[in-house]
């Protein structure tokens, strides 16, 4: 998760290095219309990219009565795409709405349980226990972000808003797996089993969250533009109806952008 992180980041350094080289390399329009004040163009079009997911907070899994594992950490990744405009609104303000398919997918692991077990010889033995959920998480989400023009020679601009995602289709499966000892397996023959899967029923059919990043409109034809972009996503409202499990993001994405 480290790497993807630090990949990120230098995909969002990259954003501002590609506008100004696609700036200084161009063919130097005296007043080149990337997002220029003055100039009021409606942008619309496709983007698509990743959901780097990082969960935090405790949250329960229930099998009926029977406490199935809690959890507290987890982290995925997903695909995200949609389509997304800009609006001039006044100046170097813009207001980009936006509506995407987002992966919210996570990837937790509970805490070791340590129990007798009787291994070899009939004896008794300490085994653990390592469980994961594996949670499938879909969201419809609907942007609203206003984005001011840093420097409109090159098309770059900070954005930021709020984000309304509607949960889709939520569901989970736990494994478990025996990490020790050594060479000791289930009736099936393997060291891993599915304890429970289906719908994840604890979760809010709603959530918000506050966005804001960096990106760059780069013109490669008349009227057609490259739009790299990189947001944060930060959870407001909890995903457990339950607990205070909340998840954030980092979403760095491509999109083409046709002048209307």
């Amino acid at each position: 998760m480290k790497k993807i992180i630090t990949m990120t980041a230098v995909f969002a350094f990259s954003v501002v290095l590609f506008s100004l080289n696609a700036s200084a390399d161009g063919p130097g329009h005296p007043q080149d219309k990337i997002l220029r004040p003055g100039v009021h163009m409606l942008l619309v079009g496709p983007y698509g990219g990743l959901n780097i997911n990082m969960h935090s907070g405790y949250f329960a899994v229930y099998e009926g009565d029977i406490l199935c594992c809690e959890f507290d950490e987890g982290d995925g990744i997903g695909p995200v795409f949609g389509v997304k405009g800009f609006v001039p609104i006044a100046g170097e303000f813009y207001l980009t709405p936006r509506i995407a398919y987002e992966s919210r997918d996570g990837e937790f692991d509970a805490m070791p349980i340590v129990l007798p077990i009787r291994g070899i010889d009939n004896q008794i033995e300490m085994a653990t226990f390592e469980n994961t959920l594996d949670a499938s998480l879909s969201a419809l989400a609907i942007d609203v972000l206003g984005a001011y023009v840093l420097v409109p020679s090159v098309g770059l601009y900070v954005a930021a808003g709020p984000s309304l995602s509607l949960l889709m289709s939520p569901e989970y499966t736990k494994t478990e797996t025996i990490t020790a000892p050594p060479n000791v397996d289930y009736q099936s023959g393997t060291n891993t089993q599915v304890l429970f899967e289906g719908d994840l029923e604890l979760t809010e059919s709603i959530v918000f969250d506050l966005r804001f990043g960096l990106g760059a409109m780069i013109q490669v034809s008349d009227g057609i533009f490259v739009n790299p972009e990189v947001l944060y996503s930060l959870g407001l409202t909890n995903i457990s109806t339950e607990n205070d499990w909340k998840a954030n993001a980092i979403q760095p994405t491509i999109g083409v952008m046709f002048a209307l």
